[in-house]
């Protein structure tokens, strides 16, 4: 597991020189079908670092890309979204979410009957650091110049990413023995779609109309998208609508013949549209789950958006006349899958579509390093 510098400095160079798998402590993260690459968790420890690393860490690391490996393959990549720094009971946090981190603010507010906006206001040093991170905020009955003064407030106290103490029980003169703790929450790049806004309707074929919302994105790119001729209009005006709010509705209409559609931000923050698959990836053996060879998989490595046959399932089979794998009450679509790293090498815990998460859980038997 790699830190590397924000994407606005490179792709190359190390945040941090040394290999975080042994430090990261209860790793788990999530991919979706809708989304590709989501959120995960980690927590750093002063039982492994000294105070010192875990708060020079939280001082300098937020923004910055993680990237999983295994055996060499990429299993996840996404940023370094929030930090919980816990020290001698007090907590202190620092975040990229927009609701706190937002470099570029306009306000929307009210002439008579009609909308008017202050236009953009930007911090440029921090969109340089971090990336463009845009709000637009919503007034009521607001003049022009006060409009102006909440958007511009607002730009100063979000502009940059700031440490702020969130609560605690310390009192002065007690004896703390509990370790610190810098609890690491992370954010797969399809996070940072909403980060930007569409102001203008665009209405063309759904494979079209994303690439274009994607094309506006600053980190996400276009990987590949499948022909989906259907004619769409992704609506965003007079009302700015967020780029992933956008995307994920054009994902979720899927075509007009009735089959489902999924896209997400995978490896090296590529967008892949595609038709969900109408055979099956992965078969489901007592506690193991097996590719259509009868390998083992290396949970690391599932990513969501799949059929599951469970040949054991007591549901029938298929009926007569129906033509794809859809159609076997022995298959289900596996719309996300959360992976755990665990004492025993971790497990793989699969939601499906229609289904509340975390339905199936299959718990790794075999040890790291060992010939599946």
């Amino acid at each position: 597991m790699g830190l590397y510098q924000r994407l606005t400095a490179g792709t190359t160079g190390l945040a941090y020189l040394g290999d975080l798998t042994g430090a990261a402590r209860g790793w788990r993260r999530k991919c979706g079908a809708v989304g590709g690459y989501l959120g995960g968790s980690l927590m750093l420890s002063q039982e492994d670092w000294t105070r010192a690393e875990l708060t020079e860490f939280y001082n300098l690391n937020v923004g910055c890309r993680l990237v999983e490996t295994v055996y060499g393959m990429g299993a996840w990549e996404g940023y370094v979204e929030e930090m919980r720094l816990i020290q001698d009971g007090a907590e202190m946090a620092i975040s990229l979410k927009p609701a706190v981190f937002h470099n570029r603010v306009t306000a929307v507010y009210s002439v008579g009957p009609t909308r008017a906006n202050t236009g953009w206001a930007e911090n440029t040093s921090s969109s340089d650091e971090f990336g463009e991170c845009n709000v637009i905020k919503t007034l009521g009955g607001a003049v022009a110049a006060a409009a102006v003064g909440e958007r511009d407030k607002m730009l100063i106290e979000g502009g940059w990413p700031r440490s702020r103490i969130t609560g605690g029980d310390a009192r002065e003169g007690e004896e703390r023995v509990k370790p610190d703790e810098l609890r690491v929450a992370v954010a797969g790049y399809w996070e940072t779609l909403l980060w930007r806004y569409m102001e203008t309707t665009t209405t063309a074929a759904a494979s079209s109309v994303l690439g274009t919302l994607i094309a506006a994105s600053e980190f996400v790119v276009s990987k590949r998208i499948e022909t989906n001729a259907d004619s769409v209009s992704a609506d965003a005006d007079p009302v700015p609508r967020r780029i992933g709010d956008l995307v994920k509705e054009m994902v979720l209409l899927g075509d007009t013949s009735g089959h489902v559609w999924q896209g997400g931000v995978y490896g090296g923050r590529g967008f892949v549209y595609e038709e969900a698959p109408t055979d099956w990836t992965y078969q489901l053996m007592g506690e193991h789950l097996l590719d259509r060879a009868g390998g083992e998989a290396v949970l690391e490595l599932v990513e969501p958006g799949f059929l599951l046959y469970n040949p054991a399932a007591a549901t029938g089979w298929a009926k007569a006349g129906t033509a794809t794998d859809w159609d076997d009450p022995r298959m289900r679509y596996v719309d996300t899958v959360e992976f755990m790293e665990g004492r025993e090498g971790g497990e793989l815990r699969m939601g499906y579509l229609g289904v509340e998460p975390g339905a199936e859980i299959i718990a790794r038997r075999i040890q790291r390093g060992v010939q599946r």
